[in-house]
C-alpha cells in the first residue's frame, strides 16, 4: 500500500520508502492548514491549503498525520461524500491543537467533531507515551484503536530510502549545512524546546563549540536581546534539515542534548533515539513526556529551566570517559528493543485501519 506521511521532513523529491512491507512517501507537504491572525479569539482553517491537503491525500491508500489533520481529513470525507482513506494518526505534545480545530467546527458549521473521531474504525491512533494513550481513551477512543507506538530511530529509515544503511554507517549523508557541526554539543529538534536555558548554558560553555540544528534564528536573537547578549561567539545554528543530513548532524555530534520546557507535554523522541542508536552520549531534560524515553540510565537528567546545571551535565557528557561508555552501552540496549516494538506496533497499526476499511467497502 501506498502511504503518504504528511508532513514528513523535507526532502528532495518523492521517491517512495519501502518499508515493513508498504511505501511511504515523505516528500514535504507540510500543508498550513490552520492559522491565527493577530486579533482572533480562536485559530481557523486555511480552506485553500485544506483543499491542497485532501486532493494530495487522495492519491495515496493512507495518511500519517498529526491528530487535528486528522480529524480534518474524517469531516471533509463526510461533507464532501468522499471515499475515504485510512489514517495513522499521531498524538503529538498535548490536545491543545486538535482542541483548537474542534472549536473551529463549532463556531463555523455548528457540529460537535468528537463522535466522528470516536466512531471512525479506519483510523489508528498512535501514541507514542503512555500517557498519551491514556489521554486518548480519557477521550472516548475505542482502547482497541489506540496504539502504543514507541517512537525508535527507526522512524528515520521511514523517510529514507536509504535509511538502514544510513543508520548502520554505511552510506553518509554529506552537505555543507551539516559539516561545520561536527565534534560539537548539538541542541537537537525544535518541538518544546527551552531556548532561553539553551542559550544560557551555551553561554557558560565558552570554550566548547555548540550547535543548534533547529529554531529560528530571529527567535533566539530576541532571547539574547532579551539576557541583554549578543549572539554567543561559540554557538552555530541551522534551521530545520531534511533526515539524513540530520542524521549526520547527531552522528557527528559528541553529545546531543534535548532541553526541554517543563510540563506535561511529549517532544524529543526521536532525537533520543536516533543518538542513542547512533551511540551519542545524550543530556536531557528530567520531564515526564520523555520517561519512556530515557532516564539516569541512558541519559544525564537535569532539571528543567535550569541553564547551570544543564551546563555542568553537558561538561560531565563531554568530559569523563568511563560515564561517556555506559550511556552509549545502556542507551543501545534500549534502542534496541525500542527498535523492535516500533516496527510491530506500526504494522499492527496499518493493518488495523487498513482492515477496518476494507471490511466498510
Amino acid at each position: 500500500m501506498r502511504i503518504l506521511i504528511a508532513g514528513g521532513a523535507p526532502r528532495r523529491d518523492e521517491r517512495g520508502v519501502e518499508w515493513c512491507g508498504h511505501t511511504w512517501y515523505t516528500a514535504w507537504c507540510q500543508y498550513r492548514l490552520t492559522e491565527q491572525r493577530p486579533g482572533d479569539e480562536h485559530v481557523r482553517v486555511n480552506a485553500d491549503a485544506l483543499e491542497a491537503f485532501v486532493a494530495k491525500v487522495d492519491e495515496y491508500d493512507g495518511v500519517l498525520c498529526e491528530s487535528p489533520e486528522a480529524l480534518l481529513l474524517l469531516h471533509e470525507w463526510k461533507r464532501r461524500d468522499l471515499a475515504p482513506k485510512f489514517v495513522l494518526a499521531l498524538e503529538v505534545n498535548d490536545r491543545v491543537s486538535i482542541d483548537a480545530v474542534c472549536t473551529w467546527y463549532r463556531n463555523t458549521q455548528g457540529i460537535e467533531p468528537w463522535p466522528l473521531l470516536r466512531s471512525a474504525p479506519h483510523v489508528s491512533w498512535l501514541a507514542p507515551s503512555t500517557r498519551q494513550a491514556e489521554g486518548l481513551l480519557q477521550a472516548g477512543i475505542s482502547r482497541a484503536h489506540v496504539h502504543r507506538v514507541t517512537f525508535g530511530a527507526a522512524s528515520i529509515s521511514m523517510l529514507l530510502p536509504d535509511g538502514e544503511r544510513l543508520l548502520e554507517g554505511s552510506v553518509r549523508a554529506r552537505s555543507d549545512t551539516t559539516e561545520g557541526l561536527q565534534g560539537s554539543v548539538l541542541f537537537a529538534g525544535n518541538a518544546q524546546r527551552d531556548w532561553r536555558t539553551i542559550l544560557e548554558a551555551a553561554r557558560a560553555l565558552p570554550a566548547i563549540p555548540c550547535s543548534l540544528v533547529g529554531g529560528s534564528r530571529r527567535n533566539l536573537e530576541k532571547h539574547l536581546q532579551a539576557m541583554r547578549r549578543s549572539w554567543l561567539p561559540n554557538l552555530t545554528q541551522v534551521d530545520l534539515v531534511p533526515a539524513d543530513e540530520f542524521v549526520e548532524a547527531v552522528r557527528g555530534a559528541r553529545v546531543v542534548v534535548v532541553s526541554l520546557v517543563g510540563g506535561e507535554q511529549d517532544a524529543g523522541h526521536t532525537t533520543i533515539s536516533l543518538a542513542h542508536r547512533l551511540g551519542i552520549p545524550v543530556v536531557c531534560t528530567d520531564v515526564p513526556g520523555v520517561a519512556e524515553y530515557c532516564d539516569h540510565r541512558t541519559a544525564v537528567m537535569v532539571n528543567p529551566g535550569a541553564p547551570q546545571e544543564l551546563a555542568t551535565a553537558i561538561l560531565q557528557a563531554w568530559n569523563d570517559v568511563a560515564l561517556r561508555e555506559r550511556l552509549v552501552r545502556e542507551g543501545c540496549e534500549v534502542e534496541r528493543a525500542r527498535d523492535a516494538q516500533f516496527r510491530q506496533a506500526m504494522i499492527s497499526a496499518v493493518e488495523a485501519a487498513a482492515g477496518a476499511l476494507t471490511e466498510q467497502a
